[in-house]
């Protein structure tokens, strides 16, 4: 029963496709294509067949107009691109996958039964897919991208049975991810002896029946094809050693010995195996085994061993003082890095550090606790003494450094106090020696703050009344402390103030919100408005109006030549609302508004004027406000 309907679906399928597109494609049983849609419907009510070709992804589909017990069948095909997808309508049950190769095709050949449709089974063409072959044409056999059932026709042999075996007689072979043998008995591979030829890149080749060593070779990456060792048994010895039998290419393992027994060769004609080497009587061996041969990790008293990283004396457990000594040599020096030795003329322990010879102090006395160190040279010889300092030295003690040197006191405050009674003494006086000749900048005294320190680098004040240096770098005050502006002389440079102390606007309002509309010349041009007495940098303009979206060009007046401050006009937001220039198109000094980036020629000199040079009221605005700001250079 199944084959009849199995044939008879496949019947329809090709009486199918013959009518594609055809003026009969129309009537009941005929095929229709359907215009390619995202969302295509596919009314069967028209006819059973069904077939659309996809120019794109069909991201959902609808099915109308079945009836119980109809068979509709529904074509899809990849166009000449290829990859896309398709979504069956719901109801569709079973769905076998389209495949994505350009041009495949896909029927889905379905029962419904009043309620769903599910697929009874399908075909594919063009580009490869999944499925079940069950027909096609003589002498040919359809090649799939998937995973592919071959059935029992009496006329393919498939090796779905023991009595098929797959034949191929072809030089172009078979190539597959994996070959899946399912039937009873084991799978033979059959290779007529021949030549295995060379090995290809990219590529690991199987060869059986070597005419030449009469073996089964391997080619790994394109490398040559050498010979698969083969047992001579089925059942070698465990652990036994590896050895090639009189037969190219078998292999035999040989039994293991007992413990400690060397492995001998037993001649050229058989393998080696294990046999009792017993030295233990003999008072002299007779070409003993070389150093050469010898493992690395032998250690040796005539020369010199070198160990690995791993390689460890541990004399922990010797219970001898002596069981350690180094080389006892007169005038002993050494600048091996981390060697040692003992120089018996001075007494002294020698060690080479830094590729130099150094000495090393040792001390014959027991130190009080907090006293201080000294040197006791007697001869030659170095060692350390006691100097009985009880731990401190007075701070008139110490001498004049001879290097640079860094002190890390961590978290361990310091406090060094005075008990001034002597008229106009100086408690801590750093000064100089000589006058110092040092190009750059040279301090004599520096406080400094790491970056992202909260300490404050340094504080002076009477009685809790002073200044801070704080983290920002500041002079403040704490308490009642201040600057006394009256001992001030001189100038701050501009440069030492901050921006915000060195920023002017100028402000030019033209009109009143009580008045009449502006015209054009009521706004520009209009000379001479602001004076600007030293040098400076425009940093934005800013206009506003009561209504209305006027504009006008700001221009500086350098001895009677005018020079635009802007690029293009610049009008108000829409019903006055502020709008502003900047050069680099940033954010408005308000914070707020976003500026456009049309100012330009920035600079203004001494004894310049700020004026407007040109603008266009717009009939609306009554009143018009204009702010240019810039700060002193």
């Amino acid at each position: 029963m199944r084959k009849l309907l199995i044939l008879s679906l496949f019947l329809f399928f090709t009486t199918s496709l013959a009518a594609q597109n055809n003026p009969l494609a129309s009537r009941p049983y005929g095929q229709e294509t359907v215009a390619f849609s995202a969302t295509p419907a596919f009314n069967y009510a028209t006819s059973y067949g069904k077939k659309i070709v996809l120019t794109g992804n069909v991201t959902s589909s609808t099915a109308t107009g079945m009836e119980p017990g109809m068979y509709p069948t529904l074509e899809v095909c990849q166009d000449a691109t290829g990859g896309r997808t398709f979504v069956p309508p719901t109801g569709f049950n079973g769905w076998v996958a389209i495949p994505s190769s350009a041009n495949a095709c896909i029927v889905e050949f379905l029962y419904y039964d009043g309620v769903q449709a599910t697929v009874v089974t399908t075909a594919t063409g063009g580009g490869g897919g999944s499925g079940t072959i069950n027909s096609g044409t003589s002498g040919k056999i359809a090649i799939y991208s998937g995973s592919t059932t071959v059935s029992s026709d009496a006329k393919l042999d498939d090796g779905l049975t023991t009595a098929n075996t797959l034949t191929y007689t072809d030089t172009g072979g078979m190539a597959a991810k994996s070959f899946n043998a399912t039937g009873t008995g084991a799978a033979v591979v059959n290779g007529t002896n021949g030549a295995c030829g060379a090995g290809v890149a990219g590529h690991s080749l199987l060869c059986l029946g070597d005419s030449l060593a009469l073996t089964a070779k391997i080619s790994l990456n394109g490398g040559a094809f050498l010979s698969i060792p083969q047992w001579s048994n089925d059942s070698p010895t465990p652990f036994g050693p590896l050895c090639a039998d009189g037969t190219f290419p078998r292999l035999i393992t040989v039994p293991i010995g007992s413990a400690g027994q060397p492995l001998l060769s037993t001649g050229s004609s058989s393998c080696f195996g294990y046999g009792a080497l017993d030295l233990s009587s003999s008072s002299n061996v007779t070409n003993r085994l070389p150093k050469a041969n010898m493992a690395l990790t032998t250690v040796h008293t005539d020369q010199t061993n070198t160990f690995t990283a791993a390689g460890t004396i541990d004399l922990s457990a010797a219970t001898s003082s002596a069981a350690f000594r180094i080389p006892n040599i007169a005038g002993a020096s050494t600048t091996t890095n981390g060697t040692l030795a003992y120089n018996t003329t001075t007494n002294n322990f020698v060690g080479g550090m830094n590729s130099g010879n150094a000495i090393i102090p040792v001390t014959t006395i027991t130190p009080t606790n907090n006293d201080c160190v000294k040197w006791v040279v007697t001869s030659g010889n170095f060692q350390l003494g006691d100097v009985g300092c009880g731990g401190t030295v007075s701070l008139s003690s110490l001498t004049a450094a001879t290097t640079a040197n860094t002190i890390a006191n961590g978290n361990n405050g310091q406090t060094w106090q005075w008990s001034l009674t002597s008229a106009g003494g100086v408690g801590f006086k750093v000064t100089e020696s000589s006058a110092s000749t040092a190009t750059g900048t040279p301090y004599l005294f520096q406080v400094s703050a790491l970056s992202g320190s909260t300490a404050n680098p340094a504080r002076f004040d009477f009685n809790g009344n002073g200044v801070v240096v704080n983290t920002s770098g500041l002079l403040t005050s704490i308490g009642t402390g201040a600057i006394d502006a009256t001992k001030l002389s001189g100038q701050i440079s501009t440069s030492n103030l901050p921006s915000s102390s060195k920023m002017r606007t100028c402000a030019i309002i033209v009109g009143s919100d009580g008045g009449s509309a502006l015209a054009n010349t009521d706004i520009a041009p209009l000379g001479r408005q602001c004076f600007v007495p030293y040098a400076a940098t425009v940093v934005e303009i800013e206009v506003a109006a009561d209504g209305g979206t006027p504009n006008v060009i700001v221009a500086k007046n350098h001895a009677g030549t005018l020079t635009d401050l802007l690029s293009s006009a610049l009008a108000t937001a829409a019903s006055g609302g502020i709008a502003c220039s900047n050069s680099g198109g940033t954010a408005g000094l308000d914070g707020t508004t976003t500026c456009s980036a049309t100012l330009q020629n920035t600079s203004l000199a001494a004894g310049d004027y700020i004026e407007t040079h040109s603008a266009t009221a717009g009939g609306t605005a009554k009143r018009m406000s204009i702010f240019i700001t810039f700060t002193v250079n």
